[in-house]
């Protein structure tokens, strides 16, 4: 069959192909590529073995601290803002200097005195610093009731048994606003005590 000739085209020339040349039979086209990025992939992941091993490790190093803390805290200083009713203590060498730690002692060994109380005084942050016989007025009436439930004698005819008591600095009461009283029973003839008055009523001192 013939192709009839393009009247346009320059003599001696061929014709332009209708299209491009049929591939190849038996042959087919790549796939295009995916759009956008593809992510790398992903690092396998760690084993939770290290992590748990850290885990129990620290959770030992805690436990062992706070164990620490609790076995020794009867034969080692602390602040005078940390004592609880029963805290067995020594007094200060020195009554008259500012107190930041005391003496903390085990009930059963030798020690001065035993925390009964802790109170706070109502006054305002505007109130004057007391005089002595202020202090005395407001603690007196305060601990009394502490010392004889705690102790279970009378703070009026006994006669081994007194009190004690840390109060605010001119300084805490005037810029901090501090306003606590701690109150601990002590002998009078300020022997040591080797146990725990706690309800020990007419019974001999330990």
């Amino acid at each position: 069959m013939n192709q009839t000739p393009d009247p346009n085209a320059l003599p001696g020339s061929n014709p332009a192909p209708a299209g491009p040349p049929p591939g190849p039979m038996g042959y087919e086209a790549p796939p295009p590529s995916p759009m956008g990025y593809q992510p790398p992939p992903m690092a396998p992941k760690k084993s939770n073995r290290v992590a748990l091993i850290i885990f129990a490790v620290l959770a030992v190093v805690v436990i062992g601290v706070i164990a620490y803390a609790y076995f020794t805290r009867d034969s080692s200083k602390g602040s005078v803002t940390d004592l609880a009713v029963g805290d067995c203590v020594d007094r200060p060498t020195d009554p008259q200097a500012e107190i930041f730690e005391m003496q903390h002692q085990p009930c059963n060994t030798p020690h001065d005195g035993e925390v009964v109380a802790l109170l706070t005084n109502p006054a305002g942050p505007d109130e004057p610093y007391p005089v002595i016989s202020g202090f005395e007025d407001y603690v007196v009436p305060a601990c009394t009731p502490a010392f004889e439930s705690f102790t279970g004698r009378s703070w009026e005819t006994d006669t081994e048994l007194s009190m004690a008591w840390l109060q605010p600095t001119l300084t805490g009461w005037t810029q901090d606003h501090d306003r606590t009283f701690t109150c601990y029973v002590i002998r009078i003839d300020h022997a040591k005590l080797n146990g725990s008055v706690k309800g020990i009523g007419a019974s001999p001192l330990p």
